[in-house]
Order: C-alpha cells, then sequence, then structure tokens
C-alpha cells in the first residue's frame, strides 16, 4: 500500500513498521536485516519531513534514528551508534523547545539520552555517561504517573548503576543496582510471561556481582553470578529460539568461572568454562554477532587453558585450548582489523602457547 500510495499516514506507518521489524531482526541476532529496515525507515521519515513540518514525523524520524542506533550498538558499532543516538536527541530536542508539555515528545528525548548514555559508558567515556544517563533519571522522575513505567526506571537505574561501576564508584553503584532488583523482582513475580523484565533481573543480578567483586566481596559475588544464571537458565529453557538469552547465560557462567579461578577453586572454574563454551557452541549458526561470539569464546578457551596449566599441570589440554582461542583471536583480526586489542590478544595467545 505504501508503495503505491501517496497518502502521508499509509507512508507513515509504513516507516514506523520497517522500524519495528528492524527491532525484531535485532532480537533475534540479525542485524544486517535489522539495519536495513531501520535506514528504510529514516528514508521514509526524512521524505515526510521534508514534504511537511508535521511533528508525528519528526518524531517517527527521532525514532527511527534512535532504532538505528540501538542495533549498531548490539554489532559494537559504537561510534556509528553515538552519532545516530546524537541525530536522534537533538530532533528530539527541537520538539521539546516547541512542544515543552508533550509528554510523548519528553518520553522520545528520555530514551536518546538512555542510548546515547549507555554507548558512551561502552565506548570508555564515562562523565559523558553519567551526564546523559542521570538526565534519563531527571526526566522519567517528571513524567506523569501515567507514563511512569517501573520497568524503565529499572533500566535506568541499572545503566546508571552500570556506568558508576565502571567509574569505580562503587557504593553507589550497588544502591542503584540493589534499587533496580527491588523494582524488578515483583513485575516479575506477577508477570513470569514477561520476558524482558525476567532478562533485565538476571542483568541486574549479573552487575550487582561485578560490584561486589571489585569491591574484594566475592562470596556475594559468587551468589549473585549464581542468581543470574537461575534466571538466565528458565529464560533460556523457556524460549530457546532466542539467541541473546543463551550468549547472555554463556558470558554469566564464563564470569563465574572467572571468579572461581580466582577464588583457588579451579575445578568448579573448569565446569563453569565448559557451561560457557557449551552454551556458546548452540549459537554457532543462530548468532550472527559474530564479534561478540568470537570474543566471548576466545576468552572462554582462554581462561581455561590458564586453569589446566596452572592448577592441573595439564599443558597438553591447556595447548589445545590456547590453539582454539588463536584461531578466534586469528578471525577477529581478519574481520575487525581496525580493532587493536585483538592483536595484542593474538600476541599474548601465542607467547603462553
Amino acid at each position: 500500500l505504501a508503495v503505491n500510495s501517496a497518502d502521508r499516514s499509509t507512508r507513515s506507518m509504513h516507516g514506523r513498521a520497517l522500524r519495528q521489524v528492524g527491532v525484531i531482526q535485532a532480537d533475534l541476532g540479525n542485524h544486517p536485516e535489522a539495519n536495513r529496515a531501520s535506514r528504510k525507515s529514516i528514508a521514509i521519515f526524512e521524505d515526510l519531513v521534508a514534504e511537511s513540518d508535521a511533528p508525528s514525523d519528526h518524531l517517527g524520524l527521532a525514532e527511527s534514528h534512535l532504532s538505528l542506533a540501538e542495533n549498531l550498538k548490539l554489532e559494537n558499532r559504537l561510534a556509528e551508534a553515538r552519532d545516530q543516538s546524537e541525530i536522534a536527541l537533538e530532533l528530539a530536542r527541537q520538539l521539546v523547545d516547541k512542544f515543552p508539555n508533550s509528554t510523548q515528545i519528553k518520553v522520545v528525548e528520555c530514551n536518546c539520552y538512555e542510548s546515547l548514555g549507555t554507548t558512551l559508558g561502552g565506548m570508555g567515556k564515562l562523565p559523558e555517561a553519567e551526564e546523559a544517563l542521570r538526565k534519563v533519571i531527571a526526566i522519567r522522575g517528571q513524567l506523569p504517573s501515567k507514563l511512569q513505567s517501573p520497568k524503565r526506571l529499572a533500566a535506568a537505574y541499572h545503566n546508571l548503576g552500570t556506568v558508576l561501576l565502571q567509574s569505580g564508584k562503587y557504593e553507589d553503584a550497588e544502591s542503584l543496582l540493589v534499587r533496580a532488583i527491588e523494582i524488578q523482582e515483583p513485575i516479575v513475580k506477577t508477570n513470569p510471561e514477561f520476558q524482558i523484565p525476567r532478562e533485565f533481573l538476571a542483568k541486574h543480578y549479573s552487575q550487582l556481582a561485578k560490584v561486589f567483586k571489585n569491591s574484594d566481596r566475592n562470596e556475594r559475588s559468587v551468589d549473585y553470578y549464581n542468581e543470574s544464571i537461575e534466571h538466565l537458565e528458565k529464560l533460556v529453557s523457556d524460549y530457546p529460539r532466542i539467541p541473546t538469552f543463551r550468549f547472555n547465560l554463556a558470558r554469566s557462567y564464563l564470569n563465574l568461572g572467572t571468579l572461581q579461578s580466582e577464588l583457588g577453586i579451579p575445578r568448579q572454574a573448569v565446569s563453569s568454562f565448559d557451561q560457557s563454551i557449551e552454551h556458546l557452541a548452540l549459537l554457532d549458526e543462530g548468532f550472527e554477532d559474530t564479534y561478540r561470539f568470537c570474543d566471548s569464546l576466545a576468552q572462554a578457551y582462554t581462561e581455561i587453558a590458564r586453569v589446566l596449566a596452572v592448577s592441573f599441570s595439564d599443558y597438553e589440554g591447556s595447548a589445545q585450548c590456547l590453539g582454539k582461542a588463536i584461531e578466534l583471536q586469528k578471525s577477529l583480526v581478519r574481520e575487525f582489523p581496525s580493532e587493536s586489542p585483538h592483536r595484542t590478544n593474538l600476541a599474548n595467545l601465542y607467547n603462553n602457547l
């Protein structure tokens, strides 16, 4: 209908539908398809904006840039994601200036700050990330009660807590993550059929585990990693075709194994690394995020190689794991030549071998 129609509402509907297709494809790990859908949505709204100054079209354009930013962030294309978030935020700010009483526009502005803040955090620009994420919490606190979303507020606490964790502000990070858990747990208990609150609850526990690990409270850290794993195991069992749940489970086992190794319990560490590798292997054909897949699998083989050599003197097994990690790092160097850490990692692996 949209292709053959000059009707603005039909074309706008087409743009929104494409944006949602992008969101779904990204959730499935199909990033090229997600980006194509988001860029088509942007093109439609750019044409609409060029024809008319309708606020709804400007808002649609901002949301489509925001959707593309989120897709790019999942691919670890952070500089591009930041640029798209900034475009979306500028569009949203212009609308807020024109329509300061529009709560719908303020919600989009808030989402833009959230996307920008999390991307900046991933890029290591922590003061800028903290500033953006504090604005998210401030804006959400000003929204009318009917637009207050406990899930989004918990996500805001989580995101700011994560940046404060990276900044070494452990006490503040702990407080925010605990608050996020307090908000999210009743939602999960009341609505166990909803996937997203369950996924975020697992993420809250995983980040809280990192806070406790970094502040030398390792036993509590193990407990929180296990809480995260318990929630993710249930999600993988209930939704085996959603690859991000299995990937997050593999990452939690990897983090737990690393901590167990540091605590001097190598057999448990090896078991956790094996679980991580097993879940990552199940993603091999269905997970299109090559960067995160290869990077995580290489980390798992590197860690298990170290434990086998140091704790069990199993040098043959360690060498085999190092060989697998080397092949994975080689593929990362080939596919992502601008990412210098992989060259350093590859050199270190050869040195260890």
